[in-house]
């Protein structure tokens, strides 16, 4: 029978989001270069591509702790990148950013499951602890980026380079992963009570 730990949940979307971000400046930037609110088309899918990577790696990690405990097909995971992206690009064309942050980490971390009919048999205080764990990890992400920003002043020199950029996304995503991790652990773990696979999430 497959266990799950809090403490592997939340390691899981720290390696992952660690990773994914590590890589997603040097594709999105690392051709095409730094750039205003104005993408050209090459710097869109150059974008694309990243985020779709994110996705991937986020939604195989994601997988490998959950796929027989929610019973998650494989395919599924291609719903992770498909969402994110959707929700990315609608938040920064239609709210600007960080908007795009703010729609887009949410759905990057719980769209593969949190959608199961195990969460949705939840009540309401889980089920909204599950949809907004990722959101309330985003905007610790935010606050803590805000607070170091006003002593580096990493946003406005963040097309500057590569390594600068990834600095900045590392900074979203770490607390989005732990937190998000930490709080979605809380309605898995009640999600998964009395059944079959009783854990200690």
């Amino acid at each position: 029978m497959k266990k799950i730990t809090n403490k592997s949940w939340v390691l899981k979307n720290f390696i992952a989001f660690a990773i994914s971000y590590s890589l997603y400046s040097l594709i999105a930037h690392g051709f095409t270069g730094g750039h205003d609110y104005e993408l050209n088309l090459m710097q869109i899918f150059a974008h694309t591509i990243a985020l779709s990577l994110i996705g991937l790696i986020i939604g195989s990690f994601q997988y490998s702790q959950l796929s027989k405990l929610y019973n998650i097909k494989k395919t599924n995971i291609l719903l992770v990148p498909l969402f994110f992206i959707i929700a990315f690009w609608t938040g920064y064309y239609l709210f600007g950013p960080p908007l795009d942050i703010v729609l887009g980490f949410p759905i990057l971390g719980s769209v593969l499951w949190v959608f199961n009919k195990k969460i949705k048999d939840l009540n309401v205080k889980y089920r909204i602890l599950a949809y907004l764990s990722y959101f309330i990890g985003a905007m610790t992400g935010g606050f803590l980026l805000t607070i170091i920003d006003k002593q580096f002043d990493i946003i406005n020199r963040m097309q500057d380079s590569i390594a600068l950029h990834t600095i900045m996304w590392l900074i979203l995503a770490i607390p989005t992963a732990i937190i998000g991790g930490f709080l979605s652990g809380i309605s898995i773990r009640k999600s998964l009570k009395n059944t079959e696979y009783n854990t200690r999430l």
